[in-house]
């Protein structure tokens, strides 16, 4: 399936539309000279990003999830961090009552082969959900994954997890981008 040419190219050369805002100086988002086309021409020389290679645009159906729901990547994996550490977040159950979406979706009966390790210094749901989309992405473009890191805060330390391809970790995405749109 191949992505939208359209909405690639908003993901390679639109990244305002995306990005977190613990990438930009506060001179941007302070100052109201600026617009998005400044914005967008110093995201693209201060963060040195990438053009996609001719010929190299993923068309495997998970990819195809991922652009397709560009926009609630760090909503999907939030919830994907955050299935993957229930256990140590419902020890956390105060926190868990502020997010209804996480807390409901953690309540599904889903499976997942991912070994958590190190998890005492890791309770960060975003990066181990970031860790998670990026294991079941083979062959994404360094252009895409650089883009990718720009939704999330910029200080963020992604946790040195193996984390297999399986078939119950494409359910786990799948249910969590459901989620993301649709509570």
């Amino acid at each position: 399936m191949k992505p939208n040419i359209e909405q690639m190219i908003e993901i390679l050369y639109y990244p305002v539309n995306y990005t977190d805002p613990s990438h930009l100086p506060d001179e941007l988002l302070v100052n109201e000279k600026w617009d998005d086309v400044l914005i967008n021409y110093w995201l693209l020389t201060q963060y040195k990003l990438e053009d996609l290679p001719v010929n190299s645009m993923p068309c495997d159906p998970t990819s195809s999830l991922i652009f397709t729901h560009w926009q609630k990547i760090p909503t999907i994996a939030h919830l994907i961090g955050g299935y993957l550490l229930r256990s140590q977040l419902l020890g956390q159950g105060a926190s868990l009552l502020i997010d209804h979406q996480l807390l409901t979706f953690i309540s599904l009966p889903l499976m997942h082969h991912v070994a958590m390790k190190n998890v005492t210094q890791y309770i960060d749901t975003y990066a181990w959900g970031v860790t998670f989309i990026l294991s079941q992405l083979a062959n994404f473009p360094i252009a895409l994954r650089q883009r990718l890191f720009l939704s999330f805060p910029a200080q963020m330390v992604l946790p040195e997890n193996a984390i297999p391809s399986h078939p119950d970790h494409i359910n786990l995405l799948r249910m969590a981008v459901t989620y993301a749109n649709d509570y």
